[in-house]
């Protein structure tokens, strides 16, 4: 499956997992509380992103990153399908499960008069995270438990899709991005200080026995949705059970 159509994929994923579109959440244009630079994604979320800007001129991604400096972020996180996998398996350190380092809540550098300059093609870890409360009045997010799991199983759908490909920070993903695309041959360990990891595929999703059902229901008619001829699960090789196809 070459990169264009895992890029059609995602956008058939992003129409699908639409469970924060409606009235009853708090989140509305110009309420950018939680825009910050936590962002984590793929790199193919990041060539969306890429692509979008060089098409609008919205932001000239080379002013935006040219006095960047790698390892800015700091970080000690583990990817999506990692942080399962150690889950599922019982390894998870407690270091690993409270992050680390990994936060930073200075604003995103998409945001424009508190609105954002990506809104097509923001990641999932975005379009995603929707609170019942406003978050500038109460300090933090309140976001039901089942949209918590929702998103995590689709974040683990769309790094097992970019297997191959890197998982860390927004700012991260997207300089390497641009720096692979000034020299096509540029391994990944030549951009120093980078905490980029590679993607992992599906060990099993994350789910809670007592939430399976209410899940079932909701996430499993997404990998049965049909594109260009074949169920998701099928095309990119993951049964509505959630095990990796054999």
């Amino acid at each position: 499956m070459n990169t264009d159509q895992k890029r059609n994929i995602l956008r058939h994923i992003y129409a699908h997992a639409s469970w924060t579109e409606n009235s009853s959440y708090a989140c509305t244009k110009g309420c950018a509380t939680c825009c910050t630079q936590s962002v984590t994604m793929t790199t193919l979320e990041g060539l969306d992103i890429i692509a979008f800007l060089k098409s609008n001129k919205t932001v000239s991604l080379e002013v935006l990153f040219g006095t960047y400096r790698p390892g800015k972020q700091k970080k000690n996180l583990l990817t999506t399908n990692e942080f399962a996998r150690k889950c599922l398996t019982e390894t998870l350190t407690d270091d690993e499960e409270e992050g680390g380092d990994a936060w930073d809540f200075s604003p995103c550098v998409f945001l424009q008069d508190n609105s954002c300059s990506i809104y097509p093609v923001r990641p999932f870890g975005c379009r995603g995270f929707a609170s019942t409360s406003r978050c500038d009045q109460k300090g933090f997010a309140e976001v039901p438990e089942l949209i918590v799991i929702l998103n995590t199983l689709c974040l683990q759908l769309i790094e097992h899709l970019d297997l191959g490909g890197l998982w860390g920070n927004i700012n991260d993903v997207l300089f390497w991005l641009l720096a692979k695309e000034k020299n096509e041959e540029m391994e990944r360990s030549n951009v120093s200080g980078l905490n980029l990891k590679t993607n992992e595929r599906i060990y099993g999703f994350l789910v809670p026995p007592e939430e399976q059902q209410s899940v079932r229901d909701i996430f499993a008619p997404i990998l049965s949705s049909q594109f260009q001829n074949s169920s998701l699960g099928e095309l990119i090789n993951i049964d509505v059970m959630g095990k990796n196809g054999q």
